[in-house]
């Protein structure tokens, strides 16, 4: 028996990629969870679809085991401020993306796509080295 609760496993191939295309005709975006996947660090791969279209700017790519509805909530902030016309660039930190602490944003690979990975800070805020290189794998 399959434990997976992925919307693949729980509704259907068919039913998932009904939901996707459904997803992004309402919001032109839309974000993928695709967990555990062993090719990302942590086995997490969150990341976005439709960002190049919508906003003319890369998807972007969370790799850290946070709930759907955090890490949707820090995708629908990024999509706020795509939409108002601000550009994230790799190899640098933004204060903006989740209050009180900054985000280092690194170019990274997703299923042979470039997109920005978002890494974050460790529980003090700074951004370890050792941790930041393991969130950084596939660049």
């Amino acid at each position: 028996m399959n434990d997976c609760q992925c919307e693949g496993c729980k509704n259907g191939l068919g039913a998932m990629h009904a939901r996707h295309d459904e997803l992004m005709k309402k919001f032109g975006w839309m974000v993928h969870f695709v967990t555990p996947d062993e090719d990302y660090p942590f086995s997490v791969n969150i990341h976005t679809h439709g960002f190049p279209e919508k906003f003319k700017h890369l998807d972007l790519q969370i790799c850290l085991p946070l709930s759907p509805e955090n890490a949707q909530g820090i995708m629908n902030n990024i999509a706020r401020l795509l939409g108002e016309g601000k550009r994230f660039k790799a190899k640098k930190k933004y204060d903006d993306i989740i209050e009180r602490f900054p985000v280092l944003i690194v170019p990274a690979m997703e299923d042979g796509r470039k997109v920005l990975r978002m890494v974050f800070p460790d529980k003090h805020g700074r951004f370890d080295t050792e941790f930041s290189k393991s969130q950084m794998k596939h660049i």
